[in-house]
């Protein structure tokens, strides 16, 4: 049991000098396991259209066919593919977010709250990573992935801590 800190320090470590040395890695995987759940939605969803032939709805197949297509699809793309595709909706919901909250506070200044100029503000720069993150996916995404890193380094050099304190103090 007072080993358990020690190898899993040691494994954080390692892994983060992995994704040190591929930070496109992590956020591919995260995008893997999106394609997965929308690969399996679209099953579920074909198969629920199938079995139940009172409640059928042409979209649904059609939602249904278009998820298993594209979860299909990204988990067959490459690491490269999948981190730009995954920074791309990202950078396009970040854009989205921005705009409506951009609408919400010309809405809140028209209406006189006080500090609508703040939301204003904070629209403004949303919009404005979001054109970063649509402008450079590759290097957004090696950037998350450089952080992601660095959340395992220090969780590692925490648990190495938490070990030479629970045995040599």
């Amino acid at each position: 049991m007072k080993w358990f800190p020690l190898v899993g320090g040691i494994l954080s470590i390692l892994y983060s000098f992995f994704l040190f040395a591929h930070p496109l890695t992590s956020v591919a995987t995260i995008a893997w396991i999106i394609a997965l759940v929308i690969f399996a939605s679209g099953i579920s969803s074909f198969l629920e259209y199938i079995n139940h032939s009172d409640n059928r709805s042409f979209w649904q197949l059609i939602q249904s066919l278009f998820s298993i297509i594209i979860g299909f699809v990204l988990l067959i793309s490459s690491v490269f593919s999948l981190a730009i595709a995954f920074m791309t909706v990202i950078a396009y919901w970040v854009l989205f977010s921005g705009i409506l909250r951009l609408l919400t506070g010309f809405q809140l200044r028209r209406l006189g709250f006080p500090r609508s100029s703040l939301h204003i503000y904070s629209a403004v720069l949303t919009i404005i990573f979001g054109l970063v993150l649509l402008g450079a996916p590759l290097l957004s995404a090696s950037v998350i992935g450089l952080l992601i890193a660095l959340v395992f380094l220090f969780v590692g050099l925490i648990l190495l801590s938490i070990f030479f304190r629970l045995n040599f103090d």
